[in-house]
């Protein structure tokens, strides 16, 4: 392996993260893989957080610091970041997560030439002491379709900062927006391009890698936007909805009409549970890439009793009929 191989581009896009940056870099620099560089790119914050990059970058070479001109928005920036790095591999991480120790070392040593990807699991939650390890996954090796099917459950990340990946395809696959039926903010907040990213990657490889020790920590607080989407009710979430189209025009471009609307059906259930509210299922359908036609209903009546339990389906067929 040549040294540029070797060497891995840890990503850090960043803005007003004053609190946690510093941590953030020191884990990346860190790591007891040796070969490594720390990408940051600063999206024009207006806090402390430039200065604290700039303080890391004049004490450690592997630091390299850019600044955009202008807030680009989240996608972009991490658009930057991927630009900027000169490794074949990169790991994103966000600016308030952090990395074990070993992250880079034990996720490198699985990524092979038929491996799309190296996913771990996660620890989850307000400090290291008190998170809840989150998407540990058993097998060690993943198809495509497996890794879809766990993918679309919510039993694999959608973050990219869980995985391990060529530069070359986070670049190729990272998209800024899709053409939903609905448009969607995608570059304001991420949700959507960022999992779409590893779909469209994993779908070109055999493989998807998987590491059950949890090697990456996601802090939970209240200004991520992980937790804001959570404690929203009985609204239309941005972030979910962002994650539901661009999932629901994947599907219904690259997969069968069957899975797409499975999976359509089945998010309708999941989102009405977290608003504690009766949502429209034609509405839903057709802000999802459907037309909201009876065709679509009888599919479901026939398909659902396979899809979820009896008890669910009985009281479906109730309300929709």
């Amino acid at each position: 392996m040549t040294e540029f191989a070797k060497t891995v581009s840890i990503l850090i896009p960043v803005y007003n993260r004053e609190k946690y940056i510093a941590g953030c870099i020191q884990s990346a620099l860190d790591q007891t893989h040796s070969h490594i560089e720390v990408v940051v790119s600063d999206n024009q914050s207006t806090d402390e957080t430039w200065k604290i990059c700039k303080q890391f970058a004049a004490r450690d070479s592997r630091v390299r610091i850019f600044q955009n001109e202008i807030n680009a928005g989240p996608v972009r920036n991490w658009l930057r970041c991927a630009q900027e790095a000169r490794g074949m591999f990169s790991k994103m991480l966000f600016s308030d997560d952090l990395l074990e120790r070993n992250c880079i070392e034990m996720m490198l040593l699985r990524m092979t030439p038929e491996t799309a990807f190296v996913l771990t699991s996660a620890r989850i939650g307000e400090s290291r002491q008190t998170a809840q390890i989150t998407y540990a996954e058993r097998k060690p090796l993943l198809t495509w379709k497996e890794y879809l099917n766990r993918q679309l459950d919510g039993r694999l990340p959608d973050s990219p900062c869980a995985a391990l990946m060529r530069t070359s395809d986070f670049l190729e696959n990272l998209k800024l927006t899709f053409p939903t039926c609905v448009p969607r903010p995608f570059e304001r907040h991420g949700a959507g391009p960022d999992a779409m990213s590893m779909i469209l990657t994993a779908k070109n490889y055999p493989y998807v890698a998987c590491i059950q020790e949890p090697l990456v920590f996601f802090l939970a607080h209240s200004g991520s936007i992980t937790v804001s989407a959570r404690k929203k009710r009985n609204v239309s979430n941005p972030v979910i909805d962002g994650y539901t189209s661009a999932k629901s025009y994947f599907l219904k471009k690259n997969e069968s009409w069957s899975c797409w609307l499975k999976y359509v059906f089945r998010r309708w259930l999941t989102d009405m549970n977290l608003r504690h509210s009766w949502i429209s299922f034609s509405r839903y359908l057709k802000d999802r890439e459907g037309d909201g036609t009876m065709s679509e209903y009888i599919v479901v009546v026939l398909l659902a009793p396979i899809w979820i339990s009896p008890v669910i389906f009985r009281k479906i067929l109730r309300t929709l009929f």
